[in-house]
């Protein structure tokens, strides 16, 4: 088991593994022998997921899947019933070292350090159409963490970016929604 994520507006709960999604459906527990089980891909792909990191957006509507050295995000359409086998693969054009969604899980964020890129895909329409994906160009800033803060007086989202990866104290905000707007923080001194 490396993640477990549940739906209240279900009922279910859904357990994933290297491999596969197992449905708990609570109102049925009784009655099942085993759990409905829906495969994450063919094998090709799921050997290429050792490592791995999953998010759920919202009610657990979708869940999004990353592996560690791979260039694509898995997502899993779980309200189109789980085990319809909606998935959908999206390119994100470089291996992304962390994955966010804003409040309300409109949007995920994906951070890709070495393309000093930032992904805002819209959701559900990104994963399907480019269209409503945008891709933010951080200046050549290294960072790879990425943290969501919404200033609810301003009906804003921020990102604040750093990194983990070498020792620097820079930061560097990022209006979500108007991402033209970067802000580099820090204290001077690298």
């Amino acid at each position: 088991i490396t993640d477990v994520f549940f739906s209240a507006g279900r009922n279910e709960g859904y357990i994933l593994s290297k491999s596969s999604i197992q449905i708990v459906p609570f109102d049925r527990l009784g009655e099942l022998q085993t759990l409905p089980d829906l495969k994450l891909g063919d094998d090709d792909f799921i050997k290429d997921l050792p490592h791995r990191t999953a998010l759920a957006a919202g009610d657990a509507d979708y869940i999004m899947v990353r592996g560690i050295a791979s260039s694509e995000l898995l997502v899993v359409d779980m309200k189109a019933g789980a085990l319809s086998g909606a998935t959908t693969i999206v390119d994100l054009g470089g291996v992304p070292t962390d994955l966010q969604t804003t409040p309300g899980a409109t949007h995920a964020v994906v951070v890709l350090r070495a393309e000093s890129q930032l992904k805002i895909i819209k959701i559900p329409e990104g994963f399907t159409d480019p269209e409503y994906v945008k891709t933010v160009d951080l200046a050549g800033y290294t960072v790879g963490t990425l943290r969501i803060a919404y200033d609810s007086e301003k009906d804003q989202v921020w990102g604040l970016l750093y990194t983990t990866a070498l020792y620097d104290e820079h930061l560097l905000l990022v209006d979500i929604y108007e991402p033209t707007n970067l802000e580099y923080l820090g204290n001077g001194d690298n």
